[in-house]
């Protein structure tokens, strides 16, 4: 039976349709977080930050606004640590906001 399901999960799997890349001031920043609603609840993902550059990338239904943050999913952001980007399917840029400490 697990020989049978893991292909179907493979086939399953689509490619990622947006890729959002950004810069961080602080160089003690070591992650971003990206949120957004979906049918399914509130999806979040992270990036780590390398070399103060982060790139998100994944998979979005439909265009959106989406939020990008430099703390954790259950932290709650302030200003200087929170963004908010049209994402939509085929979205391949960079994010002008930079994120302070």
């Amino acid at each position: 039976m697990i020989g049978l399901a893991l292909p179907t999960a493979l086939l399953a799997q689509e490619e990622n349709n947006y890729s959002i890349t950004g810069e961080v001031k602080d160089e003690g920043i070591k992650e971003v977080y990206i949120s957004y609603l979906s049918g399914h609840g509130v999806q979040t993902d992270s990036a780590k930050v390398i070399n103060r550059v982060y790139s998100l990338t994944g998979r979005i239904p439909a265009g959106m606004v989406v939020s990008l943050s430099t703390v954790g999913p259950d932290d709650l952001p302030t200003p200087d640590r929170l963004a908010a980007v049209f994402a939509w399917p085929g979205l391949f840029g960079s994010v002008g906001h930079r994120f302070s400490g």
